[in-house]
C-alpha cells in the first residue's frame, strides 16, 4: 500500500514538470531553425551549401547561411574558416559566384541578418530566394545575436537546423579552432564589437581582417593626409625612413604650415582664391565670378587646394 502511494505521487509530479516545461516562454527555449539543406552544389573549385543556423533573434526560420567548401584544403591538416561580415546598412546578401573563383583552401561563410533576403543563382542557372527569420534592426542586438550564432556554427559549437555541423559536409578536417572574420565597412565595426557583446564563446576566432572599416588601422593611412599635401611623396623630407608620410610632420607638411590671416575683399573684387600663400584677383565681380585663378608660379606654403573667399553684401569675405 505504501509503495502504491509512492508510485501514485510520481505521476502527478511528472505531469507537473511537463506542464511547467511547456509553459516556458519562447525566450527560454532553445532556438530552432529550418531543417532544409540546399546543396552541395558543384561550382568547379568549391562546393556551396545553404542551410539555416538557429538564433533567438531569427525566429523559427533561423539565419540563412551560405557555406563555400574548397575542394582542396589550404593546409595538410584541414581548411580554416572565414566568416564574412557584410557592410551596412543592408540586411545581407549572398555573393555572385564565379566558377573560376579560387577560395584559397578556406571555408567561407556568408549569412543574412534577421529579416534579410537575397537571390542566389544555382549552377543550373535557376535563381532561388533565401531569407532569414526575424526582423532587421539595422545592426542592433538582433543582428549581433545572428553574427554570434553564425560564429558559433563556424567554430563547430552549434548545429544547423538540419542537425549537421560545419564539418559534416567536407571530406577533410574543417579547422573550427582557426576561424577568422572578414569585416567589410560597417561589418568591421560589428566584427570588433561582437567580442565586447559576447565575451565568451568566441575562443576559436583567432583574427579579424578589416576592409575599409572604421574599426581598422586603416585610420592610420587616412590620418597621413592626402597626396596633395606632400609635394614630393617619393622624397623622405623629414628623414624618418617613410617618404610618403611627410604630411604628418609640421616641418614638412603644407597642411601644418602657417597660414596668413584672413583678408577681406572689396565689393568689386568678386571672388578671390588663395593657392598656398599666393592671392590672385582679376577683373570685376561680374567678370571674375567662378574664373579666378592662381598665379603662374604658386608658392607651396599654407594649406593645399583652393580656399575660396566670397564677398557678402557688406563687402566682407567669408572663407569656405
Amino acid at each position: 500500500m505504501r509503495g502504491n502511494l509512492r508510485g501514485a505521487r510520481v505521476v502527478p509530479l511528472l505531469l507537473l514538470a511537463l506542464s511547467a516545461a511547456t509553459a516556458l516562454p519562447l525566450s527560454a527555449r532553445a532556438p530552432s531553425a529550418l531543417s532544409e539543406v540546399y546543396g552541395p552544389y558543384d561550382y568547379g573549385e568549391f562546393y556551396a551549401v545553404i542551410l539555416w543556423v538557429p538564433c533567438e533573434s531569427a525566429g523559427s526560420e533561423g539565419v540563412a547561411t551560405l557555406v563555400l567548401y574548397p575542394k582542396q584544403p589550404r593546409y595538410d591538416d584541414g581548411a580554416p574558416v572565414v566568416v564574412y561580415v557584410q557592410g551596412g546598412p543592408y540586411s545581407g546578401f549572398f555573393p555572385l559566384i564565379d566558377p573560376d573563383w579560387n577560395p584559397a583552401g578556406i571555408v567561407w561563410v556568408y549569412f543574412l541578418f534577421p529579416g534579410g533576403s537575397t537571390e542566389f543563382k544555382l549552377p543550373s542557372g535557376e535563381k532561388r530566394k533565401f531569407s532569414s527569420g526575424g526582423s532587421y534592426d539595422y545592426r542592433g542586438p538582433a543582428c549581433y545575436a545572428a553574427l554570434y550564432a553564425v560564429l558559433r556554427f563556424a567554430q563547430g559549437e552549434l548545429a544547423a537546423g538540419c542537425g549537421k555541423r560545419i564539418g559534416d559536409f567536407a571530406d577533410y578536417e574543417v579547422l573550427t579552432d582557426n576561424v577568422g572574420m572578414y569585416g567589410s565597412s560597417y561589418g568591421g565595426v560589428m566584427a570588433a564589437m561582437v567580442f565586447h557583446k559576447y565575451p565568451e564563446g568566441l575562443e576559436g576566432v583567432k583574427y579579424v581582417v578589416f576592409y575599409e572599416s572604421p574599426a581598422a588601422n586603416f585610420l592610420t593611412t587616412t590620418d597621413l593626409g592626402r597626396v596633395g599635401e606632400d609635394r614630393d611623396w617619393r622624397r623622405d623630407a623629414d628623414g624618418d625612413g617613410l617618404p610618403w608620410n611627410d604630411a604628418r610632420n609640421p616641418t614638412t607638411s603644407r597642411a601644418h604650415a602657417p597660414r596668413p590671416p584672413a583678408r577681406s575683399t572689396s565689393r568689386r573684387s568678386g571672388m578671390t582664391r588663395r593657392w598656398g600663400s599666393t592671392w590672385t584677383t582679376t577683373g570685376t565681380a561680374s567678370q571674375t565670378a567662378g574664373r579666378s585663378r592662381p598665379s603662374t608660379s604658386p608658392t607651396w606654403t599654407g594649406t593645399a587646394g583652393w580656399i575660396r573667399t566670397r564677398t557678402s553684401c557688406s563687402g566682407r569675405g567669408s572663407s569656405r
